[in-house]
């Protein structure tokens, strides 16, 4: 019973909620400070290819590879 509730009680993640709802503190202000705003931002911009995290403190290549899988499980 508990299983059918946390799944009618959850809400699937869109591209338009802000980051700060999906992920942790210090990755949202990382890509606050690049300029994004809402998930699907970063999923397009990466979809877009080039260096999309390069206004990033501290993200590299790998770093923002795992960004945007983590936001491409999500979305």
């Amino acid at each position: 019973m508990l299983a059918e509730l946390e799944k009618s009680a959850a809400v699937a993640p869109r591209g338009t909620d802000p980051i700060d709802a999906w992920l942790d503190p210090v990755t949202s202000e990382r890509l606050r400070h690049a300029g994004f705003v809402m998930l699907g931002e970063v999923q397009q911009a990466a979809r877009a290819g080039g260096r999309w995290w390069k206004g990033m403190p501290a993200v590299g290549v790998t770093k923002a590879a795992r960004i945007a899988a983590y936001i491409d499980r999500l979305l």
